[in-house]
């Protein structure tokens, strides 16, 4: 049993690194609105009669909805391991730990919520460019807090989830 503890520890903070990852594709992709913009701005409209920054926006919408599914995934396995180390003995030293975790949890899902209504706002219809590249440039920073606020998280998770480890492996 404390086997698949174990693994299961090292598959989250495996995933851990993907989390970042996929927080820095999504803000190169929000940066790619704003320089689409500062196109759209310069040339007009491409050949196509498609405004470039549209098929950016698709693609940060896309990358934002494969991301909030596996950042769901990742937290529903995190908490149903963390509940099955409060059961044992040797976890209920970190019972404080893992529901600050869980309320971090909760408040990343709502950040991620008011992220999705964000990239939306790029697609409004009547939106002038200029408002678009603002829009763009607000979702940036937004995207760089939210990063900084998962790693943090994240940063805090794997401490914990190597003292677990560390007490799981010496049983």
């Amino acid at each position: 049993m404390n086997e698949t503890i174990l693994d299961l520890i090292n598959q989250i903070l495996a995933e851990h690194a993907m989390v970042r990852k996929n927080t820095e594709e999504m803000e190169k992709t929000a940066h790619d609105v704003d320089l689409a913009s500062q196109l759209e701005l310069a040339k007009g409209k491409v050949s196509r009669g498609e405004a470039p920054q549209q098929v950016v926006i698709d693609d940060l919408t896309a990358l934002s909805s494969k991301f909030v599914g596996r950042l769901k995934v990742h937290f529903d396995r995190e908490e149903a391991m963390l509940v099955d180390a409060l059961k044992r003995p040797e976890g209920k030293p970190y019972a404080s730990a893992i529901d600050v975790l869980r309320v971090e949890h909760t408040e990343l899902m709502s950040r991620i919520a008011q992220l999705k209504e964000k990239i939306a706002e790029l697609s409004s219809p009547g939106l002038t460019v200029e408002s678009r590249r603002n829009k763009a440039s607000a979702l940036r920073v937004f995207l760089a807090q939210t990063r900084t606020l998962l790693e943090d998280h994240a940063d805090r998770e794997t401490l914990l989830f190597e003292k677990i480890r560390s007490v799981l492996s010496q049983k």
